[in-house]
């Protein structure tokens, strides 16, 4: 009887936000994007949050994505908006209100499973992003982001076709994705500790947890394949001394690195996806982890696929010769 009644409610109270958001954007002369869900950690959540933003300025639309809150905190454009709203919103009564931001969390997510794949209403519509389901490429999909009212998003989005639209948004993102000044001091750590033993600073992402099983351990190496990337780079790059900041999932052995000017640190995640978008080159496991702080710090990036470590020589974007020009705040 409980979850009939509870059911009964869900469905009046989501409709009254449906109705809220209609008007919102109706009276408000701008569509909202509302994304659903929560898939995959921060560098999953920061890639798909940026190609909405990318969509969202090319059809003079609103973000919310109220599901990204558990790392609002994080970034000085989202911090303080249980909505996590896109424009930011400067003030906000409510901020960083945890049990509001579960509600809005909650209720998206209902509704969005309730409307399924719509993508052609006239007012209210929605598209599941899945893997190998909706094609954001196509003409359809850039008629449903232009069309006025409101649209749901579920799913999630790395890379496609498309992403000139994040790059020509690349100093947009960046400004919105800063890190709060008091994470500065974590941030720089790894390059005070390297500051006069090399020339430059390569970051090494190590991905272990979840990695043992996803992909049945595709992508899972093993610490003797890392030394064999620091033993290739620092030969590959002479004269040029590489040091390494090395972020890991996981506590690691690191005396398999001692021959290495290098920098480990486990967790922290704020405080590493940072410092990694500040170095000079980035390798390692092939995971957003890596690949958005390449896209963050506009630097080089080498993901590590079992197809490359069977090659006798690994495959890196500079030499010794052409060294590239190091980031002032990483040395």
């Amino acid at each position: 009887m409980f979850s009939f009644f509870g059911k009964c409610f869900h469905l009046v109270f989501d409709s009254g936000i449906v109705f809220t958001l209609m008007l919102r954007s109706l009276l408000g002369g701008q569509k909202l994007y509302l994304i659903c869900g929560e898939y995959g950690r921060i560098g999953n959540r920061l890639f798909f949050f940026s190609h909405v933003i990318a969509w969202a300025k090319e059809n003079n639309a609103i973000v919310y994505y109220p599901s990204f809150f558990s790392y609002a905190s994080w970034f000085k454009g989202t911090r303080n908006d249980y909505l996590v709203r896109y424009p930011r919103k400067s003030r906000w009564f409510l901020g960083a209100n945890s049990y509001f931001n579960r509600i809005a969390s909650n209720c998206l997510h209902r509704i969005s499973l309730r409307l399924g794949q719509r993508p052609d209403s006239r007012l209210v519509r929605s598209i599941i992003l899945e893997e190998n389901g909706y094609d954001i490429c196509s003409e359809k999909f850039a008629h449903a982001l232009s069309r006025r009212g409101i649209l749901f998003l579920r799913g999630f989005v790395f890379t496609s076709k498309k992403d000139f639209l994040i790059e020509r948004q690349r100093s947009e993102l960046q400004q919105h994705f800063r890190p709060p000044s008091s994470y500065e001091k974590g941030i720089q750590e790894p390059f005070e500790k390297l500051k006069g033993k090399c020339d430059v600073v390569v970051g090494v992402v190590i991905r272990h947890g979840d990695y043992r099983e996803y992909r049945s351990g595709e992508y899972f190496y093993s610490l003797s394949v890392f030394q064999r990337v620091l033993e290739e780079l620092t030969e590959q790059m002479s004269p040029v001394r590489p040091g390494f900041f090395i972020a890991s999932d996981e506590n690691q052995d690191t005396s398999a690195f001692e021959s290495f000017p290098h920098y480990f640190r486990q967790g922290h995640p704020v405080e590493n996806i940072n410092a990694l978008a500040r170095c000079d080159l980035l390798t390692g496991s092939p995971s957003t982890f890596l690949t958005w702080p390449a896209f963050f710090g506009n630097i080089p990036c080498v993901q590590l696929f079992p197809d490359d470590l069977k090659k006798n020589r690994l495959c890196f974007p500079f030499k010794g010769h052409s060294k590239p020009t190091p980031c002032s705040s990483g040395n």
